[in-house]
């Protein structure tokens, strides 16, 4: 079968994670992949799919010139991940400049929970106009379907609306990528941004060190609020404790050695990092940022957007002995393999 996958950019996002497992796992079986970009090529996140005959990517294709590309090619199903452009395909499938066989999205926020006003507005707009003669709408949680069906119901009656929780796949690379940052130490990773939560994660890490002075804070990866972040580490005087050294290659390395793995998210669709940290590391912080993340057993958990209850949380981590947290995150990783994945794609378009 030939299927398309569209992304907006080419970063190694939670979103386009879960869309390389995809178009690794069709690839080795048997099937033609095609990929589109919106956005120019900026990162070599995807230069190892070029090894396969079979996978074919596009980058900067303009919007107006989306249907054309998508016509070239016999596409059997295609299959989208942000809800602008869900919205886009869903039109032009309704519009008849597309013909698929198969279109499947998969929601990539929650929008009903993380904008409010004009920004919302036009998500709606995107939901009601655009959500049109999709055949499986994917949510990551059964909250983010909660939402949708207490805030677009009638989408459920266009279509089927289906919880798969993301994959994971396990990394067996090695890397030599030297750590020099003094241990103990506290890690978090994600794009600086708001929704991170990382201010949230300095000021419980100022609290944190008031009685485990010998700690220290590295936070991975980068973004428009580095600036922000780095102001608000001065005015704690906590700049010799709290390293941002920006985005590296080998996450996995940081969360082994770590002492403890934070997630300080203020609302995720799901959080991938999370189960990266979960396959590498027992002492697994995560505020309760989204569906889904109280249900996994051996986290320690915490409110969102609540700097007393992640420093009280670090401490309870840290205090607490997880002699069964590696047997309840191995269980819920290998559930969330692609070949399920794609089974439940599968048997939600044909079954």
């Amino acid at each position: 079968m030939n299927y398309l996958i569209i992304l907006h950019n080419n970063l190694p996002g939670g979103a386009e994670n879960v869309a390389k497992q995809l178009a690794c796992h069709l690839s080795q079986t048997g099937n033609t992949v095609f990929i589109i970009f919106i956005k120019k090529k900026n990162s070599d996140f995807w230069n190892d799919l070029e090894q396969f005959e079979n996978v074919f990517l596009k980058f900067n294709i303009r919007i107006h010139n989306l249907a054309k590309s998508i016509n070239k090619q016999n596409i059997d199903v295609v299959y989208t991940t942000h809800i602008m452009i869900n919205s886009i395909v869903g039109f032009l499938r309704w519009c008849r400049l597309i013909d698929p066989k198969y279109l499947v999205v998969r929601e990539s926020t929650s929008v009903f929970l993380r904008y409010k006003g004009l920004k919302l507005c036009k998500y709606k707009i995107a939901y009601f106009l655009g959500y049109n003669k999709i055949d499986l709408i994917i949510t990551q949680s059964d909250l983010m379907k909660d939402g949708l069906a207490g805030n677009a119901n009638y989408l459920f009656k266009r279509t089927r609306v289906k919880t798969i929780p993301n994959p994971f796949k396990f990394s067996s690379e090695v890397f030599n990528e030297d750590i020099n940052f003094t241990k103990p130490f506290i890690v978090s990773a994600g794009r600086l941004i708001p929704e991170k939560g990382f201010d949230i994660l300095i000021k419980a890490f100022e609290n944190f060190i008031r009685e485990y002075s010998n700690f220290n804070l590295v936070i991975l990866g980068e973004g428009p609020e580095r600036e922000a972040l780095e102001v608000l580490v001065k005015e704690k005087n906590l700049s010799n404790k709290i390293n941002l050294p920006g985005f590296v290659k080998n996450v996995y390395q940081y969360f082994e050695t770590a002492d403890i793995c934070v997630v300080s998210s203020r609302r995720e669709g799901f959080p991938n990092v999370l189960l990266q940290m979960m396959s590498k590391n027992e002492k697994v912080v995560s505020t309760k940022c989204a569906g889904g993340i109280d249900e996994i057993k051996g986290l320690t958990l915490c409110d969102t957007n609540d700097v007393l209850s992640l420093s009280e949380a670090l401490k309870r981590s840290f205090e607490t002995k997880t002699d069964n947290a590696r047997k309840y995150f191995d269980k819920e990783l290998k559930s969330r393999t692609i070949k399920n994945f794609m089974t439940n794609i599968q048997n939600n378009l044909y079954g």
